[in-house]
């Protein structure tokens, strides 16, 4: 083909083919572009997926702790309470004991003016 002349023809379908394989290869790129973009969707999805998960679990564990946290300070709550009803079961039965002994024993003024109910 050297030396020969090409037609104006000939010319244009030289010119559309380049342009059709640089359209090729603008095409292939986009679609290596395009799969990069999906595998790294697909990877942030179940990144996603396990955080949701590691989520709902730290929620559960938060539930539970709060649960037993709740369950010892009503614990607590109740063994002070039974506490002081002792206390209170103790102070009153000694006060009774303290009046009905009042005359016996030598004690200051100011302890006889605890009363209990009984002793009223």
């Amino acid at each position: 083909m050297q030396g020969e002349e090409i037609g104006p023809l000939e010319m244009q379908a030289n010119s559309l083919n380049k342009q059709i394989e640089s359209a090729s290869q603008g095409i292939t790129d986009l679609q290596q572009f395009w799969l990069r973009q999906q595998h790294e969707l697909v990877h942030l999805c179940k990144q996603r997926d396990q955080q949701n998960g590691d989520l709902e679990n730290l929620k559960k564990q938060r539930t539970i702790l709060t649960q037993k946290r709740l369950r010892i300070e009503g614990g607590f709550v109740l063994y002070v309470a039974r506490s002081l009803a002792k206390s209170l079961r103790l102070q009153m039965g000694f006060c009774c004991v303290v009046q009905r002994r009042r005359f016996e024993l030598p004690l200051p003024p100011h302890f006889f003016k605890v009363r209990c109910v009984k002793c009223v």
